[in-house]
C-alpha cells in the first residue's frame, strides 16, 4: 500500500470513528477564474459539531478570485477525498464549478487545543492534498461592496480562517479532523501543584482522565488525573522544569487534548505558571521593568490601553493594579475592575489582545493582575493614537521602521524584538 492510500484509509477510519459526533462539514474555498472553470487556490474542510449548526454560507467573488462557502454532507466529502483516484476532478461549491489538481494525501500535522495556523481550537489531526498552484502571491483583493484585503494571504486568514504565515504549504485541499470530546481549558502550574481545568462538549467528566508527566532536575512525577465539575488537580511537591499532559477517551484511549510546557519554551495558550505570594512581593519590590507596570488603580482609560497595546506588541508583560509608582501595595476597594478594564480594552485597543485576569491577597490588600501575552497579530493599535512599544521600563510610540517591521513579521513569520 502507498502512503498515499495509506492516508486515506487512515482519513477514513478517523471519519468512521467520529461519524456521530460530526454533524454537516463546511467547506471554504479561494478559487482563481479558469475559464470555464474555477481552479483551487486553498480549500480548508472543516467538520462542525453534532451539536453546532452553521447557517448562512456566504460568497465573496472579486472577479478573476472568489471565497466561497458551502456546507456538504459525509458522502460528498469522501468524493472530495478520492479527487486524485478519479479522471473527472471538477467539484460543485456553492454554485462554482472548481476544479482540483490530482496530487497526493499526507498528514500534515496534528495540533493540540492551544496551537496550530488555524482559528479552531480543538486536538485536531489536519491531512493535505498537495497542489502545484502557483505561489499566492501578495496582491490586493477589491470590489466596490466586499471587505478589502491589501493582500491575499490576510483574505485567507480572515476567510478561511487559516494563516498562512504558519502554514506556508496551505493550498491544495486541508482537510481537518477535529475531537470534539473535550477540550484543555486552562493548565495552571503552581509551586507545588498542578491544577488542569477542561472544557466538556461531546463527553462527561466521568468518561475521562487525564495523565500527567513531570520532570525536575532527577525527580519524576506520573500521576492519573481525574474530573470533578471539569476541575482536577495533583499536588506533585515541585515546579516541574518539563511537563506532558494528555486528556484520553477512558473507553478507547483516545487523545482528546494534550499540553506541554518547559521551562525554557514560549507558554501555549492556556497554559499558565502561577507566581506565588512570597515572589509576587519581590517582583513589586523590584520596580517597573520592560515587563511590568503598577497601577494604584485604573486610572485614565487611554493610558491603561497604552499599557496593554506596549505590552501585546512587545513581550508580553503583567499590570498590577493596586501598587504606586513606588512599589507601595495600597490595595483596592472595588470589586468590578475586570469588567470596568475589559470595557476599556474593547473601546481603545484594536485589535482585541490575549490576557487573563488574576485576584491576589497581599498584606491583606486586594490586587487585581492583568496578564498580557505578546500578540500574534502585531500591530496592535491604541485607537485614534496608533501602535505602541514597550522599551526601558515606559510606553512609547512605536516608530516608522518597526511598524513596517509588524507588517512584514505577518508575511515571513519572522519575530520582531527590541
Amino acid at each position: 500500500m502507498s502512503n498515499h492510500q495509506s492516508v486515506i484509509k487512515e482519513i477514513s477510519n478517523k471519519l468512521s470513528e467520529r461519524k456521530n459526533s460530526y454533524g454537516s462539514f463546511l467547506i471554504k474555498s479561494f478559487i482563481q477564474k479558469q475559464s470555464p472553470n474555477w481552479k483551487n487556490i486553498v480549500t480548508e474542510i472543516l467538520p462542525i459539531s453534532s451539536q453546532d449548526k452553521y447557517e448562512n454560507t456566504k460568497i465573496w467573488d472579486y472577479g478573476d478570485f472568489a471565497l466561497v462557502e458551502d456546507l456538504f454532507s459525509l458522502s460528498n466529502v469522501l468524493k472530495m477525498i478520492e479527487v486524485p483516484q478519479k479522471s473527472d476532478n471538477i467539484i460543485e461549491i456553492n454554485g462554482y464549478n472548481v476544479e482540483f489538481q490530482n496530487e497526493n494525501w499526507s498528514k500534515v500535522y496534528t495540533y493540540d487545543s492551544g496551537k496550530g495556523p488555524f482559528d479552531f481550537n480543538w486536538y485536531c489531526e489536519v491531512y493535505r492534498l498537495g497542489t502545484n498552484t502557483p505561489n499566492i502571491g501578495y496582491d490586493p483583493l477589491i470590489a466596490v461592496d466586499l471587505p478589502f484585503f491589501p493582500d491575499r494571504r490576510m483574505v485567507i486568514k480572515d476567510f478561511i480562517g487559516i494563516d498562512i504565515d504558519r502554514f506556508s504549504d496551505a493550498k491544495g485541499i486541508i482537510l481537518c479532523l477535529p475531537n470534539y470530546g473535550a477540550r484543555i481549558k486552562e493548565l495552571n502550574i503552581g509551586p507545588t501543584k498542578i491544577r488542569i481545568e477542561i472544557e466538556e462538549k461531546l463527553r462527561k467528566s466521568k468518561e475521562i482522565i487525564g495523565k500527567l508527566y513531570c520532570e525536575k532536575d532527577k525527580k519524576i512525577i506520573k500521576e492519573d488525573v481525574t474530573f470533578k465539575n471539569g476541575v482536577g488537580t495533583v499536588h506533585i511537591g515541585f515546579k516541574p522544569d518539563y511537563l506532558h499532559f494528555v486528556l484520553i477517551s477512558k473507553s478507547n484511549t483516545t487523545i482528546l487534548d494534550s499540553r506541554q510546557f518547559h521551562k525554557d519554551w514560549d507558554l501555549s495558550q492556556g497554559v499558565i505558571v502561577d507566581i506565588p505570594n512570597y515572589q509576587l512581593k519581590e517582583l513589586i519590590k523590584n520596580g517597573e521593568t520592560d515587563t511590568v507596570e503598577f497601577k494604584a488603580d485604573v486610572g485614565k482609560p487611554e493610558e491603561f490601553a497604552e499599557t496593554v497595546v506596549s505590552f501585546s506588541n512587545s513581550e508580553g508583560g503583567i499590570i498590577i493594579v493596586g501598587v504606586d509608582n513606588n512599589s507601595k501595595i495600597v490595595g483596592l476597594k472595588k470589586t468590578e475592575y475586570k469588567d470596568r478594564i475589559s470595557k476599556i480594552l474593547r473601546s481603545y485597543v484594536d485589535p482585541y489582545p490575549r490576557l487573563r485576569f488574576e485576584e491576589r491577597i497581599v498584606e491583606n490588600k486586594r490586587l487585581m493582575m492583568l496578564f498580557v501575552e505578546e500578540g500574534e497579530k502585531k500591530p496592535y493599535i491604541l485607537k485614534d493614537k496608533g501602535p505602541y512599544v514597550r522599551a526601558n521600563g515606559t510606553d512609547r510610540s512605536a516608530t516608522k521602521f518597526e511598524i513596517e517591521e509588524f507588517f512584514k513579521q505577518r508575511q515571513t513569520g519572522f519575530e520582531v524584538r527590541y
